[in-house]
């Protein structure tokens, strides 16, 4: 096997380490044996025993050295724990684990690829957990400290420094059926679950590829605040809060309330401002449908307008201001409320003083 010249420093420079160690490792076994020589008598077996111990000390010395540089100059990856990390190649600590601790203000590990060139740079860190049925997490980060406010101190910062950059910060794929991606804030007073912040390219941008929706706001059993909220803060911006676009067959915004005894509106609009609270436009000039229309399958109006200080209603329309469907009755109701306006089934327009007094107007 032909190896480079950089290929021989590395494993020289592995192998002097090793064989320093292994050195100073002697010297302690030499200082414990003198140490035990001192307290013998020097004439007798025992000076034997002595010149033994230290030529076996010799020898196990230059053993070990040997030992150490045939293990070092294998092309296999280390298979102990105590053993030198070997670089160039992948080491294997079988089922013992590998910490790594320092006291150091700036970072206790930093990993860079420097590769360049091609545009196809591999990357500088991986993280696998290859056992299809490992349930443990491939990457866990944990942080103790109370990180600020400004966002120094987070759990994890990723930033991509490269200003034509036209790839993803954090792209998250998952093959099975779990999601992607689950935040959660565990304390009452704590912050949002997600915050993104964006410029010309949107905060949030939520996709689906298929029937579920693409943003989801879920108030959870239990929570009182709303499933979702949209807020444009800035006063001189003049774009909508929320903006609804389909290009498809379905409706742009549909509201359902779900519960019975619900006494509350599906949807309610307001304005402090001097402009109309709801606007309903159809801008296809030949649709036929209605602008605007309210149904209800209760003993309530259909459509109940008041002006505080202006008219109830105002209609214009080309063909007709207001049309009244006559009834499949034959004549006005019995009874009635002062007010009240009746076509019967002939198509006489009658007018209801109150109660049982009903004048009939064409």
């Amino acid at each position: 096997m032909t190896l480079s010249y950089e290929e021989l420093a590395q494993r020289l420079d592995r192998l002097t380490t090793r064989v320093e160690g292994l050195e100073a490792e002697n010297a302690q076994l030499r200082a414990a044996v003198a140490a035990e020589s001192s307290t013998e008598p020097t004439d007798g077996p025992s000076e034997h025993r002595r010149l033994d111990r230290r030529n076996l000390l010799r020898l196990g010395g230059a053993a070990a050295a040997v030992g150490a540089g045939a293990m070092m100059l294998r092309p296999s990856p280390a298979g102990a724990t105590t053993a030198a990390m070997n670089f160039g190649t992948d080491n294997d600590a079988d089922t013992d684990a590998t910490g790594l601790t320092s006291s150091s203000t700036t970072d206790t590990l930093h990993v860079a690829n420097t590769s360049t060139g091609d545009g196809t740079s591999g990357v500088a860190l991986t993280v696998h957990n290859s056992d299809a049925a490992n349930t443990a997490s491939a990457l866990t980060v944990t942080h103790d400290g109370t990180g600020l406010g400004d966002g120094s101190g987070t759990v994890a910062r990723l930033h991509a420094t490269n200003a034509t950059n036209q790839a993803s910060v954090l792209r998250v794929t998952q093959d099975g059926s779990a999601d992607a991606i689950v935040t959660e804030v565990t304390t009452l007073n704590g912050g949002a679950g997600l915050i993104a912040f964006g410029l010309d390219g949107g905060g949030v941008i939520g996709v689906t590829n298929g029937a579920a929706a693409g943003v989801i706001g879920i108030s959870n059993v239990g929570a009182t605040g709303a499933a979702m909220n949209a807020v444009s803060a800035d006063t001189n911006n003049a774009a909508p809060a929320l903006d609804v676009e389909h290009d498809g067959k379905g409706q742009a915004i549909l509201a359902h309330l779900e519960s019975a005894t619900n006494a509350k509106v599906a949807t309610t609009s307001t304005t402090r401002g001097t402009g109309g609270a709801i606007v309903g436009s159809i801008n296809n000039v030949n649709s036929k449908a209605t602008a605007v229309q309210c149904t209800t399958n209760g003993s309530g109006a259909g459509l109940a307008a008041v002006s505080s200080k202006g008219v109830g209603a105002v209609f214009k329309g080309l063909s007709a201001q207001i049309q009244m469907y006559p009834a499949a009755a034959s004549t006005h109701p019995t009874v009635g409320s002062a007010g009240q306006l009746f076509v019967d089934h002939s198509g006489r327009l009658w007018y209801c003083r109150g109660g049982r007094t009903w004048k009939q107007l064409a």
